[in-house]
């Protein structure tokens, strides 16, 4: 993963582990903003899809 620091390096251990620590929280970060994302479209069609289903019980056949 890429942090944007160019041709500067984190030297100290301290530095290392922070860089390390921003990285790892960076990909967990943008795993659950897409998997929120997914699951409200998801939710939000399977509400649509719910209340097709309710309109289509309620309408008497022709």
């Amino acid at each position: 993963t890429s942090l944007g620091f160019g041709d500067v390096v984190p030297v100290s251990p301290v530095a290392r582990g922070l860089t390390i620590l921003e990285a790892v929280i960076g990909q967990m970060y943008m795993a659950v903003l897409v998997a929120r994302l997914v699951s409200l479209y998801s939710a939000e069609e399977f509400a649509r899809y719910m209340q097709e289903r309710a309109k289509r019980r309620r309408t008497p056949p022709p």
